[in-house]
């Protein structure tokens, strides 16, 4: 087997290892009970899907004043034919 080959599956390993470590002690360290943790938790994902959805919302409103503009404007002389430009 070459050297390379064994670093990089080593180091995803090692990588995975490591995040479940850093998982397992910060659950043994937590300074709240398990039910306030996952009620904080069920809060946090509650305002981050909240988020979401008006972000999603506030997209498609200027997806649509893009096509509406588009649409308004799709009669007008493009302005590298109108010759202003060159």
């Amino acid at each position: 087997m070459k050297q390379s080959e064994s670093k990089g599956s080593g180091a995803g390993i090692g990588a995975i290892v490591g995040f479940l470590c850093g998982v397992g002690v910060g659950l043994l360290f937590a300074k709240k009970p398990g039910k306030e943790t996952r009620q904080q938790l069920a809060e946090l994902m509650d305002k981050g899907r909240k988020t979401g959805e008006d972000l999603l919302q506030q997209g498609r409103e200027k997806i649509a004043s893009a096509k509406e503009r588009m649409a308004s404007e799709g009669d007008k002389e493009p302005f590298y034919e109108s010759g202003k430009y060159t």
